[in-house]
Parts: structure tokens; C-alpha cells; sequence
């Protein structure tokens, strides 16, 4: 008996448990994973790919960081779409030079109070990989079949940790051991949905970025008694003469925003540029003020703009400010628009439109199109990847995600798979 498409969406949403899917939500929440100690959580992920019949397997470059690859076998012939969401949280207990409280309750636990879970870590990333977790189960349960692969893809590094200076090794390793690898080791997939916050809006850019360390030369270094007070561009103290430089950096940042802004059809890109650590001087023996004092600069990159450009006009803004000293470029991962991603966004936009009966937005808010996410992996390896998901950006402040929407994701990601599962491959 062949069901019609309204019964096989309404059979689907009976295999969707809204209390599940929290409990499911609130569990993995509840685990402790910054990047580089993913280590529970992709255990987690795992057993319970194993107990649902998904054929987990881990992919990584060593036992203690490996994503999960999970597989939802079609029947043959079909497109395959991959899920795709990050195991690791935003912070770790250690960060204490971050956050003035470090060990706040919302970045480590989740908890539900009344129709709203909290947690940073559900917001990012938790809660949409639940949302598709489930949707997948229900598919599975429901017994429909699908003549495509479905990929479940739960990743590291993700967060993105970047070795510099003496935090090298294993555990400062994000982007290059998560997605990208998985790719290169048997995850790749015809279509890919990156199941983060967008507030239900469909987003297929994102922004590149690089990191510049800024060192600033002052001296000769003398011992407290002899320091003299002045111009700060003149200083001997390294950091006074950052202190100088620092205000132009700012007003070149807010410039920079202006001049490259630029929208494409999957969102508009902003990029913007902020200081994100300064280290100068030893805590333990303050009484010779240091010689180098470097800023380490977050600079966001609109998709096909080149980082030694950026490194130029920050060694001339160097020059500008009358200090002496020295751009290093020790990080760089482009943006990208991805391509080809029409027919994933009408059956997205499809299974939005069932659940919402509206149409789907897009694309997202600026700030969403500006980040770096891991739809620039999929765009990167030529793979149509759209970004879409409930909630606000964690980065914005957002530590909560309200139960209806999860529960409306997972309907959105169960109707997607199913719709895209129709599809018959053609090879290109």
C-alpha cells in the first residue's frame, strides 16, 4: 500500500516525542565538552547512534577526539543529505582570563524551567543535533523508506580552538579535526543542512577568518625607579605604546566593516574585527615593564578576499601610529557562498512551510551569514550546504531555546529528509 504524502508526514510527527526529544536535549547538555575534550560526549553520541541502529562510526584522528559518523541507509540510488552540528560548547572551566565568573551554571548544565530549556551548550549546539537525532528515530520507527542515505554527522571542534605560540598539540586543534576531517575520511554527502540557530531562516554564506598577531616593540626595559612618564607612543613599556596604537586599530576595525560589507544571495556578510587577547609582561615580576606587547585580532573576511591584503593595511596602520613593530598572520580559513543549494532549499523550504504554514525566511540576520560555521567546510569541498535551525545565536547572549521549537525543528529536519529521500541521484 502506497501512503499519500499527508499520511506519511502525519505518521512521522506521531514518532516525534516532544518529552523525548527535551530529555534528549537536557542529557547531552549536561555533558561537559569544550573543544578538545569531547571525548563523553562523542561516547554518548555514539551509543545511542548503536542502540537505534544508525552503524556509528568514529572518525578522528586519535580515540580521544573523533567525531561520530552515523548512517540512515536508503534504499539505493537517492541523494545523500547530511546532518551536521558540533559536540563541543563554547567554554571551559578553565577560561578564567574570559569571563569574570567562569564557572557559571548556563555554559556547563541544562535544565528546563516551564516550555523553555536552558543551557549555552543546548543553544550551541545541543539542542538542534537532539532535533535531528530524534527527527532521524522517528523516521526510522515511522518505517518509511528513503532511497537516499541519511548522514549524521556530530563533529569537534567546532568552537575552533587555533594553535599559536606555546598552545600547540592535540588539544588546541578545532576546525581541522572536525568537519574537514570527517569529510576527507568518509562523511562526504550530496547535500548538507548545518543544524545551528538561525531563527528558522535558511543561510547558505558564511565568513572567513583571520587571526593577526600584532606585536608592538618598545624598550629598553628598565627597572621601575627609572621609568619616565610621557608620550605613550614613546614609552619604553611595550604595553603604553599598545595602549596608543589601540584606538586607531578600533576606529580602522569600524571602517574596515563599512568598506567590505557585501551581500550575496544566501545572506549578507559583515566582517568585523576585534581584539580578542593581549599578552605582555610576567604577573610575577612587574617591576620591568615588558619590550613586546602583542594583540591577537579576530578579522572577519567577506567570501574571496585575500588575508594578506588585511595584514598589509594593518602593517601600514602600524607605520601610521608612529610604533614600531610586527603583523604576523598565523591563522586563515575562507569564506565561502555555497552553490547549487536551490533544490535542498525548496524541500527545506517545503517541510518549513508544513510546520509553520508560512514560508521560510532568508536569509538570517547579518551577524548569523557573518560568523564561521561549518557550512563553509561543505562549500568549501563543493558540497550545497544551507545553515538552518531554531533559536537565537548563543553568541548573541541567547542561553535558551524554548521546547516548541525544538520540537518544530525536529518536524522540519524529519519532512526535509524525507522529501529530499525521494530524490533520485544523478551523478556529476
Amino acid at each position: 500500500m502506497t501512503r499519500n504524502a499527508s499520511s506519511v508526514e502525519e505518521i512521522i510527527f506521531e514518532h516525534i516525542d516532544g518529552q523525548y526529544l527535551t530529555e534528549l536535549a537536557v542529557t547531552m547538555g549536561n555533558i561537559y565538552s569544550p573543544t578538545g575534550q569531547e571525548t563523553e560526549m562523542a561516547a554518548f553520541v555514539h551509543d545511542w547512534m548503536d542502540k537505534h541502529g544508525f552503524e556509528p562510526r568514529r572518525i578522528g584522528p586519535t580515540p580521544e577526539r573523533s567525531n561520530v559518523l552515523g548512517r540512515y541507509k536508503g534504499t539505493g540510488g537517492g541523494l545523500t543529505l547530511a546532518f551536521n552540528s558540533h559536540m563541543d560548547i563554547t567554554m571551559g572551566k578553565n577560561e578564567v582570563w574570559r569571563l569574570k565568573v567562569p564557572d557559571q551554571r548556563i555554559y556547563y548544565e541544562a535544565w528546563v524551567e516551564g516550555d523553555t530549556i536552558y543551557g549555552n551548550g543546548v543553544v550551541n549546539d545541543k539542542g538542534p543535533m537532539a532535533a535531528w537525532m530524534a527527527a532521524l528515530k522517528a523516521l526510522r520507527e515511522s518505517g518509511i523508506k528513503l532511497k537516499g542515505d541519511i548522514v549524521m554527522a556530530a563533529v569537534i571542534g567546532e568552537i575552533g580552538y587555533e594553535p599559536v605560540d606555546e598552545f600547540t598539540g592535540l588539544t588546541y586543534i578545532g576546525k581541522d579535526f572536525g568537519t574537514k576531517y570527517l569529510l576527507t575520511h568518509g562523511g562526504p554527502a550530496d547535500l548538507a543542512i548545518v543544524a545551528e540557530a538561525t531563527n528558522f531562516k535558511a543561510g547558505w554564506v558564511e565568513a572567513g577568518k583571520a587571526f593577526y598577531k600584532i606585536t608592538i616593540h618598545a624598550g629598553p626595559s628598565r627597572y621601575t625607579p627609572y621609568m619616565q612618564h610621557g608620550e605613550l607612543k614613546d614609552s619604553k613599556n611595550a604595553i603604553l605604546r599598545a595602549a596608543h596604537f589601540i584606538p586607531s586599530l578600533e576606529q580602522w576595525a569600524e571602517e574596515y566593516e563599512s568598506r567590505y560589507a557585501a551581500e550575496f544571495g544566501g545572506g549578507t556578510v559583515v566582517p568585523k574585527a576585534s581584539i580578542g587577547a593581549i599578552r605582555a609582561g610576567l604577573p610575577y615580576q612587574i617591576i620591568r615593564p615588558p619590550e613586546v606587547c602583542s594583540l591577537y585580532v579576530d578579522i572577519r573576511l567577506v567570501p574571496g578576499m585575500n588575508p594578506l591584503d588585511i595584514r598589509e593595511e594593518l602593517a601600514t596602520l602600524l607605520s601610521q601610529s608612529s610604533v614600531e613593530g610586527e603583523v604576523d598572520l598565523y591563522l586563515y580559513r575562507p569564506g565561502f557562498e555555497a552553490k547549487g543549494v536551490d533544490p535542498l532549499l525548496v524541500d527545506l523550504g517545503r517541510a518549513h512551510e508544513q510546520i509553520f504554514c508560512d514560508q521560510m525566511g532568508y536569509p538570517p540576520d547579518p551577524p548569523i551569514t557573518s560568523m564561521w560555521r561549518d557550512t563553509n567546510v561543505y562549500a568549501e569541498f563543493g558540497i550545497p550546504a544551507i545553515t538552518y535551525g531554531p533559536g537565537g545565536s548563543a553568541g548573541s547572549g541567547t542561553n535558551s531555546l524554548r521546547i516548541s521549537d525544538l520540537v518544530n525543528a525536529s518536524k522540519v529536519y524529519a519532512l526535509t529528509a524525507y522529501y529530499v529521500g525521494q530524490h533520485q541521484r544523478a551523478k556529476r
